[in-house]
C-alpha cells in the first residue's frame, strides 16, 4: 500500500457514510451532530470529501464546531459527490482504492454511519484489515435508528453457519449514540497519548 495504515500520530476519526440524503431527515441530522461531537473533542474528521448527503452534513457539523476536516475524493467523483473548498485539507486522488487507503492512514479509528453499498464496502474493508492484522485501529458502527440491525443479524448468521469466525463480531463496536461510540473507540487516556504525539510532531516540524 502506498500509505501507512498503521500510522497513529493523528487524532482523527475516519467516517464512512452516504453521499446522498435519506428521505428520513433523522440520518442527516445525526451525521451533522456526529461531526460536531468529533470536533468538540478536539479531534479531526477524515471523510470522503463531498458536500452532499450524510457526508456533507458530517463535514458541516465539524466545521461549524471549529474542527479540522480532511476530505479525500477521487477526481471522477468531483461534482457527483460535491467539490467543496472550505475544508482544512482536500485531497483529490485517482481511484477509490487510494481514497480508502489515505483515509485509513490518517485515521486513529473508523466509524460507519448509514449509507449504501459503497459505505458497506468501506466498512467491511477496514473491518477485515483489522481482523487479518493489517492494522489494529478500532472499528465502530454508529447504528442510528437501528439502521444496521439487519447487517449485524446477517453477520451473526454467517458466524452461526461457521462461514466466518466469531472473532469478526468481537472486532467491532456497535452503539446507537455518538458519544458512547467515540468513548468506546478511543478512551480518554488513549486520546491523550495520541494528542501528545501529534503535538510533539507538530513542534518538531515547525
Amino acid at each position: 500500500m502506498p500509505y501507512d495504515i498503521n500510522r497513529k500520530d493523528e487524532l482523527n476519526i475516519g467516517l464512512f457514510c452516504a453521499s446522498r440524503p435519506s428521505n428520513d431527515p433523522t440520518y442527516v441530522k445525526a451525521a451533522y451532530e456526529f461531526g460536531q461531537a468529533v470536533a468538540k473533542r478536539g479531534w479531526g474528521l477524515v471523510y470522503g470529501g463531498g458536500d452532499k448527503g450524510l457526508m456533507g452534513a458530517a463535514a458541516d457539523g465539524a466545521l461549524d464546531a471549529g474542527g479540522k476536516v480532511i476530505g479525500v475524493i477521487p477526481d471522477f467523483l468531483l461534482g457527483k459527490e460535491g467539490d467543496r473548498n472550505d475544508l482544512t485539507e482536500k485531497h483529490v486522488l485517482a481511484s477509490l482504492n487510494e481514497r480508502k487507503e489515505l483515509i485509513a492512514s490518517r485515521s486513529a479509528a473508523f466509524v460507519t454511519m448509514p449509507g449504501g453499498v459503497g459505505t458497506i464496502d468501506e466498512l467491511t474493508e477496514v473491518w477485515t484489515w483489522n481482523v487479518l492484522g493489517r492494522h489494529d485501529k478500532p472499528v465502530g458502527i454508529y447504528n442510528v435508528n437501528g439502521y444496521f440491525d439487519k447487517l449485524i443479524e446477517f453477520i451473526n448468521h454467517m458466524v452461526g453457519l461457521e462461514l466466518t469466525g466469531a472473532h469478526y463480531m468481537n472486532a467491532i463496536r456497535v452503539a446507537n449514540n455518538a458519544e458512547g461510540l467515540l468513548d468506546a473507540l478511543i478512551p480518554a487516556e488513549v486520546a491523550g497519548e495520541i494528542m501528545n504525539r501529534q503535538n510533539r510532531d507538530k513542534i518538531i516540524n515547525e
